[in-house]
């Protein structure tokens, strides 16, 4: 039997994906049961060490977790997914192609975004 052989760059992204949000060497028990984080850098009033209950911890660590299907950069004005001016300033993948932008001059029928024109349909 075989043993298959992971390439370095999967071996790497896997270690980026699984490593833990704070360092296991930052963290200390006391006698008590709290835990003892130590900051990397001294805060601006001298704090080095924040000390949590252990649940207390976790709560913090939950915020951090993002939702699940929620984009993490939401974008607002011209920028937003449903704005009108949105195709007169983000160029479209699909009508560039992979050599660069299309060869029509600008208000043209290939330079019609039918896509983003027609009304939503609920569920589609």
């Amino acid at each position: 039997m075989a043993i298959a052989v992971i390439p370095r760059s999967i071996e790497r992204l896997c270690r980026y994906a699984l490593r833990p949000p704070i360092a296991e060497d930052r963290l200390c028990l006391d006698r008590d049961g709290n835990v003892w984080v130590t900051l990397r850098h001294p805060w601006a009033d001298g704090t080095t060490h924040l000390k949590f209950a252990p649940v207390e911890l976790l709560e913090r660590l939950a915020v951090l977790t993002p939702r699940p299907r929620i984009n993490l950069v939401l974008y607002y004005g011209v920028l937003a997914p449903r704005a009108p001016w949105r195709a007169a300033v983000v160029a479209s993948a699909a009508a560039e192609g992979p050599d660069g932008p299309p060869a029509t001059a600008p208000g043209t029928s290939a330079d019609k975004r039918s896509d983003r024109s027609s009304p939503r349909r609920p569920g589609a």
